[in-house]
């Protein structure tokens, strides 16, 4: 069944948003991000005396009549931005059903085809045991290429947030918008977080979950298998043990937030089943993730 397919409706409502970045480079194209580099869009940002060599184009010549001195008018850039997507393929991403690597794939798709239609460059990794990468990636008619790549990536066994920084730090250089998509069980979230600060990263991170790990139903003896380390350990899961689950689920998911905090990072958290178009066209957007 394919995961990355969207009706036309929902491309187009896509289309009217932008990821809220606010370090964003001058690239190598015009885009639809503002720059506070000057530059050749229409929106006024000053004025500056003519020198010999200036555009004559830009010329205010109702200045001139008023004061007979030649100024010109700048303008706001508006300028590409770097978007990379980090998409999680671990075996906890595929746990129970399925689900949260199918919502994972749909944002991915999602966020990636509103970055081209804003003319952003869009890098996608899909990272585990091994990193696969698609891009960069420009504009609406490379969505097709986007959507395929995401649908074709395999679930693997582990990934590693921090890892993966560590093994791209010499392909990525300068400011942009990095989108992390998982269910955020990595052993070293702290060290990846300042990594990606460190690299002038605007941050956002959305965490999906089962809603069986939001709360789960389980009763009687059980045993567990960890998917991604193959640990065994067998529980007997009553009502105390379902709360005291809750309780470090809680602290866990907390912990998380604080870190948001503390590297002003973008955190959204939302389960495998709620309404994709729900999650982007209303929630991102009343969250300040999307404008």
């Amino acid at each position: 069944m394919a995961d990355v397919i969207f009706d036309k409706n929902f491309l187009r409502a896509l289309e009217k948003l932008m990821l809220m970045g606010h370090r964003t480079s001058p690239g190598r194209y015009s885009g639809q991000r503002r720059s506070a580099r000057r530059g050749d869009s229409v929106e006024f940002a000053d004025f500056k005396a003519y020198a010999p060599g200036d555009d004559f184009r830009h010329v205010d010549w109702n200045a001139y009549a008023r004061m007979e001195k030649l100024f010109l008018k700048l303008f706001l850039a508006e300028q590409d931005t770097s978007v990379r997507i980090l998409l999680d393929c671990s075996a906890s991403m595929a746990w129970k059903d399925g689900s949260k690597f199918r919502m994972a794939k749909q944002l991915a798709g999602a966020l990636g085809y509103l970055s081209l239609a804003n003319y952003d460059r869009v890098t996608v990794i899909g990272f585990g045991d091994e990193n696969y990468l698609c891009g960069p990636l420009r504009g609406k008619g490379a969505a097709r290429k986007l959507f395929n790549f995401i649908e074709g990536l395999p679930q693997q066994q582990r990934g590693d947030l921090f890892t993966l920084l560590e093994q791209l730090r010499p392909h990525f250089k300068g400011p942009g918008i990095t989108l992390v998509i998982s269910d955020l069980f990595f052993p070293v979230l702290d060290k990846a977080l300042a990594a990606l600060k460190h690299q002038r990263q605007e941050i956002g991170l959305i965490q999906i979950l089962h809603p069986l790990e939001l709360n789960p139903d389980y009763q009687g003896d059980l045993q567990l298998l960890d998917c991604e380390t193959g640990n065994e350990k067998e529980i007997s899961f009553n009502s105390s043990v379902r709360g005291h689950y809750q309780e470090r689920l809680e602290d866990w998911r907390g912990g998380i937030k604080k870190l948001c905090h503390k590297y002003s990072v973008n955190l959204v958290d939302t389960a495998s089943n709620a309404s994709l178009e729900e999650l982007t066209l209303k929630r991102l957007r009343k969250l300040g993730f999307l404008g």
